[in-house]
């Protein structure tokens, strides 16, 4: 729901600290409409423009060992 994201993307970067914006560990995937899936039982974390690109490079087991960090579902 749009009240849950709002909550989390007011959130700093699990990462540096800077402004972030929400990464989905668990793909919605490409061609899927953003807007109409239902992301609440997807795993996300918040990340900077910059860690979130590096994660999309790396992959989700790259990136978690590198940075151990990862998602979380967000419960309403």
């Amino acid at each position: 729901s749009n009240a849950g994201r709002a909550k989390v993307t007011r959130h700093k970067c699990a990462i540096c600290g800077r402004d972030g914006e929400i990464h989905h560990e668990d793909a919605i995937g490409m061609g899927n409409d953003r807007t109409v899936v239902d992301d609440s039982g997807y795993r996300k974390i918040c990340l900077c423009r910059m860690h979130h690109t590096i994660a999309h490079q790396m992959g989700v087991k790259r990136f978690r060992q590198a940075y151990k960090v990862y998602g979380i579902v967000i419960k309403e």
